[in-house]
């Protein structure tokens, strides 16, 4: 946890209400979903805003709850063929939050940085996993779909790849945000 930042006031481990770091958290797990298939705006930083509405709180939230709906239609869908509770989208989805927990700031506030990409290396493998799964039964839409996806998020990436050749474009963008 960053609660004891060098040159700033130290931290309390709970400094953020409950139900603030609970949005915060939701709004972080939609984002992180968002940015996976649009890694637009990933970056080393994204500021924590105790008491205000998350930054980029919509997106997040939206994007969450469309994967919800996606994975509950998938789950119901599941149910009715199969009479299978669990769907492997809903398991990903839950070694992806799993994964997250930790970093969310549920447990305690986060310092600074409340959601950052170093959080998500490990998860992300859930979404790895089920584009896998989605490609075990190959067929020409599919592997369209798939290389389109490929080459969409690949454009996308180019600025936030760009933001980190080095230190100082790293850090310079840091300093024009905060």
């Amino acid at each position: 946890s960053q609660t004891h930042p060098e040159g700033r006031p130290e931290l309390a481990l709970f400094s953020a209400s409950l139900p603030w770091r609970l949005l915060n958290a939701a709004v972080a797990i939609g984002l992180y979903l968002f940015q996976t298939v649009i890694p637009f705006g990933i970056h080393l930083d994204y500021q924590a805003t105790p008491g205000m509405f998350p930054v980029n709180g919509v997106i997040g939230l939206l994007s969450l709850l469309a994967v919800l709906v996606l994975l509950i239609g998938l789950s119901i869908k599941r149910w009715r063929t199969e009479h299978t509770p669990l769907s492997s989208p809903l398991v990903l989805f839950l070694f992806l939050l799993l994964g997250l927990a930790p970093t969310l700031g549920i447990f305690g506030s986060f310092g600074e940085h409340a959601r950052a990409d170093r959080f998500y290396y490990l998860p992300s493998i859930a979404c790895s996993i089920g584009l896998a799964l989605l490609l075990l039964r190959p067929s020409w839409p599919r592997l369209l779909l798939g290389g389109a996806f490929t080459l969409f998020t690949s454009c996308c990436s180019i600025p936030v790849v760009a933001s980190y050749r080095n230190d100082y474009t790293a850090f310079s963008r840091t300093l024009q945000f905060e």
